[in-house]
């Protein structure tokens, strides 16, 4: 029975393998090629590698670093297209070496070390609804791979709108949006504020407790919903705060809602695949004449989100656990100026 073997490493330290090349045929020129752009960073990657293959244990042929990389400076650009498809930038990365980038948590050495590098850019992407990318790597004048991907704009939450008011006083608390057409998948950390305030009169301080949302795809609902039941909430504040007699107040304080959205290709190397060394499923791949990944990911923030006046404040103190704890009735918010805090 033939052996077969193909490594992929990403620029994200994700790793598959597959059992689809012959180590008993000819040697073949294949990269693998990774790159995950969110136009927002200030350095933007990308990582190739390529297929190697032998007679020898996979583990003895990864350490050595000629089978993973290509020695030579490879040409590697992202051209950038608007709507119409005018080429409106192009952008060049060039070659930066880096040191021990493939030691696993327990400090062991999988992948050669030696002579590791990525590609880098520091210049800005431009994005636009519509807007698409090329990346082009050439290995010699004979050979090169390329993929393209759409930009993701348009992300919006709808509600709680920006500047406006969460009310924790209902069943579910959470927050709606709207994902771009070209966004597969979006996940939601939720981070409610409060404010600790002491018998010596020392300044208040803000702690923050977080919720972490299950992953949601994308349908074909225009809006999408994700939320938690209160009661839940508050059971994370009795078992989280401590009761400290130092403490005069404590006070409900702004929500902030964090999101990570990803393209298709990205939602589905990141949260419907499973990512091991050695499996039987296929490498996903959208690089024509190679293997990898060329996607999107975006992370936005929506700070500031201030609870209802007086309806918040009251369901913290109606439940008695959080009376306990030190919430206060409503009017207490107000001769501390809650409202007006950071």
């Amino acid at each position: 029975m033939k052996n077969y073997l193909i490594v992929l490493l990403s620029a994200l330290g994700f790793v598959s393998c597959t059992t689809e090349v012959d180590i008993t045929g000819e040697w073949k020129n294949i990269p693998v090629v990774y790159s995950i752009i969110d136009q927002a960073d200030s350095v933007h990657y990308v990582r190739i590698n390529r297929v190697f293959s032998g007679n020898q244990s996979a583990y003895d042929m990864a350490i050595i670093p000629d089978s993973l990389l290509y020695d030579d400076t490879l040409d590697v650009k992202i051209h950038v297209f608007d709507k119409n498809n005018i080429r409106l930038k192009t952008i060049t990365f060039t070659k930066e070496m880096r040191d021990k980038d493939s030691i696993n948590q327990y400090g062991e050495v999988i992948f050669a070390t030696d002579k590791h590098h990525v590609y880098a850019s520091r210049e800005e992407i431009p994005e636009e609804k519509g807007y698409s990318y090329n990346l082009v790597v050439k290995l010699n004048k004979d050979k090169q791979v390329e993929a393209t991907m759409q930009s993701i704009v348009g992300f919006n939450q709808t509600n709680p709108p920006r500047g406006g008011r969460y009310d924790i006083s209902q069943v579910i608390l959470g927050a709606t949006f709207r994902l771009p057409t070209a966004v597969h998948g979006a996940q939601m950390n939720m981070y409610v504020h409060y404010y600790e305030f002491y018998n010596d009169n020392r300044p208040y301080v803000r702690k923050t407790i977080m919720f972490p949302f299950n992953k949601v795809l994308h349908t074909t609902n225009d809006e999408l919903t994700m939320g938690m039941k209160t009661f839940l909430i508050k059971s994370k504040f009795k078992e989280e705060i401590q009761n400290d007699p130092e403490v005069s107040y404590r006070f409900l304080g702004k929500v902030d809602f964090e999101y990570f959205i990803a393209d298709i290709p990205f939602s589905e190397h990141l949260w419907l695949r499973n990512n091991t060394i050695v499996g039987e499923t296929s490498p996903l791949t959208n690089i024509k004449g190679g293997y990898g990944l060329f996607a999107c990911r975006k992370n936005f923030i929506y700070k500031g989100h201030k609870p209802t006046i007086p309806k918040s404040y009251k369901a913290f103190n109606d439940d008695p656990d959080l009376r306990l704890l030190k919430f206060p009735k409503p009017l207490v918010y107000q001769q501390h100026g809650i409202d007006t805090l950071p």
